[in-house]
C-alpha cells in the first residue's frame, strides 16, 4: 500500500483533452473490471491506492477498510484487486469512481476520478470518506492508478 503521488498536470491536459491514459502514440488495450464495493463511508481516512494480489492482503484490507468481518470472494489465482480511497472530505456528495482499465506500455493502467458535489447542490455537513474497489483479470504487469480532475 502506498500514499497517492501528487496530481501530475500533464495527465490532466490529457484526460481533459479526450487522450485518456493512452499516452503518446500507444495504443492500450482495455480490460474488463467489476465494481466489488464503492460508496461514502471508508473506515480509512487517509487518500491511499491499493493493489491486492494475495488473500491474506485482502482481508487486511478488508479489514481497515470496513471493520471485522470476511471480504467479498475474490479468486486470486485469476484475479487481483484495486482500490482507490479518496481520503475525507468536509461533506456528502463526494464519489470516487474507476472509470477505466488498460494496458499500456507494458504496465496496468487504472484510471480514478473523483466528483465533487455540484456547485449549488445540497450537501450534508458530515465527514466522508469515498471509495471504490474493483476486481481486474490477475496480470504480473505493474498497476498504477491515475487520478483524473473532476
Amino acid at each position: 500500500m502506498r500514499a497517492r503521488p501528487p496530481f501530475r498536470g500533464w495527465l490532466g491536459w490529457g484526460l481533459a483533452s479526450g487522450l485518456a491514459v493512452v499516452g503518446a502514440g500507444a495504443a492500450g488495450a482495455g480490460l474488463p473490471f467489476e465494481t466489488v464495493a464503492q460508496g461514502a463511508h471508508s473506515r480509512l481516512t487517509e487518500a491511499l491506492d491499493v493493489v491486492v494480489r494475495t488473500a491474506d492482503e485482502w482481508t487486511a484490507l478488508w479489514a481497515r477498510h470496513a471493520g471485522p468481518g470476511p471480504p467479498p470472494a475474490v479468486d486470486f489465482a485469476r484475479q487481483l484487486v484495486v482500490a482507490v480511497f479518496a481520503g475525507r472530505r468536509p461533506t456528502s456528495g463526494y464519489r470516487i469512481e474507476i472509470t477505466g482499465v488498460q494496458v499500456v506500455d507494458q504496465e496496468v493502467r487504472v484510471v480514478s476520478q473523483e466528483r465533487a458535489p455540484l456547485a449549488g447542490a445540497l450537501s450534508l455537513p458530515v465527514v466522508t470518506t469515498p471509495f471504490h474497489i474493483i476486481r481486474i483479470p490477475r496480470s504480473e504487469l505493474t498497476v498504477r492508478v491515475l487520478h483524473s480532475p473532476a
